[in-house]
């Protein structure tokens, strides 16, 4: 037999090298190697859309000082973050809290499963880069339910239900918390789309401690800009009470020259020319009005008389020359505070409710390398020398409102009703 002799210490040496050199791989592994390992887990997608708004944020943000004092540091710690990002989702809440560091209105992130990013591209529609979203289609169309909701303490409440909507017609409230359909995940546009025109059992909860319900809704494709047309459209009508006639409008959108023609039509020759006083609700929805459109309350523009051969004379006014209350809150922004500020400075009436919203830069619309888009403050805004962004207007006669639960009740809209009573002519 033949017989082997080892070297104890030979062997002894090899190992402990074999171990070092095993050690040595796994620290540089779990550590020397960390950083590499973690950028190679981050979605190529979310890095190219990530860098694509952080540059346009550097470029176009109209305040350069904060880019070079917060934002450039918020925008790496941001990124390292990005490894933990697996959904769009995900994604997009991590952009807006990105863009919630510039602490300025008229900045968010948007996809294709919010409500915003058609309402946007509705009103920017007439931008090349915008259509181009739009493929093989006329005009902009999506899935709606007729309703504008707000986060609120992580729950999802309705703020408004657009008149001649699926909302109005299936009995939504102001106030109702969403929970969610019964058929399919909340929030999911292309899955809402596939459900136009059918009915689908929209969960909600009126009250606090209120059971569930489930309502019947039929989701419909909408042009976003005639849908609130639509609403503005329906919104108005007189109410009758101590013998005054009280106009109503709701203009939930300013953002186009369409919407100041409606209310134009409606005092000059529509069902609000014989209202003794005119409630101009501009609460919620988007802004976009121009400082012109107060000139409706302008009493210096002459008024006009045709006379025909038989003496029968017609007037035509373009003007309103009776009292007039606004109404505003939280959600009245951009142009709409504008109209807000000259209504109060030359006290043409009343404004009840809250202190508007505090949004009061110029934004303008990026489309991003995954067709999402990206509004954005380019400029900033001031009225008469004065700064409204991050203050707002406030009312003549303050009304808060709560939105949770409220179960439809209208408030601010009763108490705007007794003050035109009081302002009979």
């Amino acid at each position: 037999m033949v017989k082997f002799s080892v070297n104890k210490s030979l062997v002894s040496s090899y190992l402990k090298k074999k171990f070092y050199l095993m050690f040595l791989w796994v620290f540089m592994f779990l550590f020397g190697k960390q950083e590499l390992f973690s950028q190679a887990t981050i979605n190529p997608e979310f890095a190219s859309e990530y860098q694509a708004i952080c540059d346009t944020v550097e470029k176009y943000f109209y305040r350069s000082d904060i880019i070079e004092k917060t934002f450039i540091q918020e925008r790496e710690k941001y990124h390292s973050r990005l490894s933990e990002v697996k959904t769009q989702e995900a994604f997009s809440q991590l952009v807006n809290d990105l863009l919630a560091e510039l602490n300025t209105s008229h900045t968010n992130y948007y996809t294709r499963n919010d409500l915003e990013y058609y309402h946007l591209a509705g009103i920017f529609y007439s931008l090349p880069w915008i259509k181009a979203l739009f493929p093989g289609e006329d005009s902009i169309a999506y899935p709606s339910l007729g309703m504008l909701t707000q986060k609120i303490n992580q729950k999802i409440f309705v703020i408004g239900v657009l008149e001649d909507g699926p909302g109005e017609k299936a009995g939504l409230k102001k106030g109702d918390e969403i929970l969610g359909f019964r058929e399919f995940a909340w929030g999911n546009m292309d899955t809402l789309k596939k459900w136009t025109d059918q009915t689908v059992h929209l969960r909600i909860r009126r009250t606090k401690k209120g059971r569930v319900q489930e309502i019947p809704i039929i989701p419909r494709m909408v042009n976003p800009q005639q849908e609130f047309l639509r609403a503005v459209q329906n919104s108005v009508s007189v109410i009758e009470k101590e013998r005054i006639k009280i106009g109503y409008i709701h203009l939930w959108s300013y953002a186009g020259t369409i919407f100041q023609d409606e209310l134009k039509a409606a005092i000059s020759w529509g069902s609000l020319k014989d209202a003794d006083v005119l409630i101009w609700d501009l609460r919620d929805g988007w802004g976009g009005a121009s400082p012109e459109y107060l000139n409706v309350f302008n009493n210096q523009i002459p008024q006009l008389s045709f006379t025909d051969r038989e003496g029968n004379t017609r007037y035509f006014d373009s003007q309103w020359r009776k009292p007039v209350v606004m109404l505003i809150n939280q959600g009245s922004r951009s142009g709409k505070e504008l109209l807000a500020y000259g209504f109060k400075k030359y006290e043409i009436g009343p404004i009840v409710g809250e202190t508007t919203a505090g949004a009061v830069v110029a934004g303008r619309l990026f489309v991003m390398p995954s067709g999402n888009l990206l509004y954005l403050a380019v400029n900033n805004a001031m009225v008469d020398g004065e700064v409204l962004e991050g203050k707002g207007v406030s009312p003549t006669i303050s009304v808060p409102m709560r939105i949770p639960y409220l179960e439809g009740k209208d408030i601010q809209l009763e108490k705007a009703i007794e003050t035109a009573v009081k302002l009979r002519p």
